[in-house]
């Protein structure tokens, strides 16, 4: 029964001396990375340190046309300066899907009607009767139109303008899809951000 247990303590004491026996070669093995870790982040300057911008751009044909169109109506009542626009704006709508434009491609954009107590009074003939204006009614309807045939735009405007658009604006070129644009103008400017920090860094010499 002795020699049981001191076999079982030996093997007992064994076992701890391989234990930590282990720990110390881990730390042995550990110490060094830590200590380079360490010595990396002593290093870090900011002082030191080179920030650039890039920039980066990209040349792209356009291939849609945006324009915003639209009518404004004034009358003494609401249901004639509504009256009045509807019909303006049904002549454009008109205009616009002769000359191929899309229905998907027109999207209203503001509707209001506004009371006038005030309007702007118009120039007085010689000899006519003075007095205030007559408050009035202004509806104002306009759409946002995109144009994808760009040689299509001086006519689409004539077109609209000729069925009583009086109010045209924001005539503007852009692409249906950025994303490739957008992309070699991101690549194009982290090259001018590269080339930019070398040429610092060989002038300063680090």
């Amino acid at each position: 029964m002795l020699k049981r247990i001191m076999l079982v303590l030996v093997t007992v004491v064994l076992l701890l001396l391989v234990g930590l026996a282990g720990i110390w070669f881990w730390g042995q093995a550990t110490t060094p990375a830590a200590a380079q870790t360490s010595a990396a982040t002593s290093d870090y300057n900011p002082a030191r340190t080179i920030t650039v911008v890039g920039q980066g751009s990209a040349r792209i044909e356009p291939d849609v046309a945006r324009v915003s169109i639209g009518v404004e109506a004034m009358a003494e009542t609401v249901a004639d300066a509504v009256e009045e626009n509807k019909t303006k704006m049904t002549s454009i709508l008109a205009a616009l899907e002769e000359t191929g434009v899309a229905e998907k491609d027109i999207q209203t954009m503001h509707y209001s009607i506004q009371f006038e107590r005030y309007p702007e009074p118009m120039p007085r003939v010689s000899g006519s009767e003075s007095g205030e204006p007559k408050p009035q009614y202004r509806v104002s309807n306009m759409v946002n139109v995109s144009i994808r045939d760009l040689d299509k735009v001086g006519g689409v405007l004539d077109a609209v303008v000729e069925a009583g658009a009086n109010n045209i604006w924001g005539v503007s070129f852009g692409l249906e899809d950025p994303k490739a644009a957008q992309t070699e103008a991101r690549s194009n400017a982290t090259a001018d951000a590269l080339a930019r920090a070398e040429a610092l860094a060989e002038l300063n010499g680090v």
